[in-house]
């Protein structure tokens, strides 16, 4: 379950989940002994364009690398942060709040290239 919205503004509340998600995604890869895939983050526009979202971000994403995450604009409004466990993106875990997409549009590229391939390296 997301944590609450409780009436925050799209800012705070993105300052709640991004974190959670984060921690979730590092504390399934340190379970299963491997690291998950990316943790794709989209996130509405005014979140993004807010003047604190550049200095928040590292915060958010506690030790996560530049190449372990990845931040869009949510088409259609909303938060999506999803991962996937395990080659080949056999689980999928998500966030959704304010939509009911499986997937934003911007990810889809990304997420059939790197996490739901057919090729399982062996």
């Amino acid at each position: 379950m997301p944590p609450e919205n409780a009436g925050a503004g799209e800012f705070e509340y993105a300052a709640k989940v991004v974190p959670f998600m984060a921690a979730t995604r590092t504390t399934i890869g340190n379970a299963i002994g491997e690291p998950p895939g990316t943790l794709i983050i989209a996130l509405p526009q005014s979140v993004i364009d807010h003047r604190e979202f550049t200095t928040a971000l590292p915060d958010w994403l506690g030790s996560l690398d530049s190449g372990q995450h990845q931040i869009e604009i949510m088409q259609g409004g909303g938060f999506l942060i999803q991962f996937f466990v395990l080659s080949g993106g056999r689980i999928e875990v998500a966030l959704r709040s304010g939509t009911q997409q499986t997937f934003n549009p911007k990810s889809v590229y990304k997420i059939s290239t790197d996490e739901i391939s057919t090729d399982q390296d062996g």
